[in-house]
């Protein structure tokens, strides 16, 4: 028998690759979990979750390890009026180019979010798709404050009432009798653009600030009630 040699300069090698290996993974690992938006890497036709960051738990909602049992559970809490062409852009498009897509999310407490979903395809030196890396963001705010702009502009821009509700999604039908309209009754105001607006939220202030009150203190149902 031949006796088995090693090379001490081979095993000393061998060593430093792993540790440094062990090094880049704890790197990418404290990056990935500290970020605010969801990291996933997932196989090129996403049947497998190879990582989710701590971010899906408080995004989602939900535990992490669900996706990892169940790779498309996640499109399952998404908004069923946007359900399906996510799932067919992620299972029909995914590993071709990036995507970007945008979602309502139900999160396991029942509050809704929106989110931005980003993927980009991985490949090797051979250009195959080894991997898609997932980024998504929660855009709520975001959201709010788009629809908060829109709705300003387009009173300071005099549209119609209608049309305001319009610009930020609202239906006239089921907003108007409930807010604007009952402030016009409450205030005795006709409002018809943003000074209008404006002053008929003066004249309730005023008539809560004389009685020794603050409007928070009411909420809305007591805001648009009749004196």
């Amino acid at each position: 028998l031949k006796a088995m040699v090693t090379d001490p300069h081979q095993t000393t090698e061998r060593k430093g690759i792993e540790q440094a290996l062990r090094d880049s993974e704890a790197r990418f690992r404290q990056v990935a979990d500290s970020i605010d938006e969801v990291f996933w890497i997932v196989a090129p036709d996403a049947t497998q979750v190879l990582y989710i960051s701590p971010a899906f738990e408080r995004i989602w909602g939900r535990p992490s390890q669900e996706i990892y049992a169940s790779p498309f559970k996640w499109i399952q809490a998404i908004h069923a009026d946007d359900q399906a062409h996510v799932l067919e852009a992620v299972t029909t498009q995914l590993a071709e180019h990036p995507l970007e897509l945008q979602f309502r999310l139900l999160r396991g407490d029942g509050e809704v979010r929106n989110i931005r979903h980003r993927s980009t395809p991985v490949r090797d030196a051979s250009g195959q798709v080894v991997q898609v890396v997932f980024m998504s963001e929660d855009i709520t705010e975001q959201k709010r404050l788009e629809r908060q702009a829109a709705f300003h502009a387009a009173l300071r821009g005099g549209l119609e009432r209608d049309q305001l509700f319009a610009v930020v999604g609202w239906s006239p039908a089921e907003v108007a009798p409930t807010l604007v309209d009952r402030l016009a009754e409450a205030a005795n105001v006709e409002i018809r653009d943003y000074p209008s607006f404006l002053e008929a939220l003066r004249r309730r202030h005023d008539f809560f600030h004389q009685r020794g009150c603050r409007l928070s203190d009411h909420g809305v149902e007591t805001l648009y009630a009749e004196d």
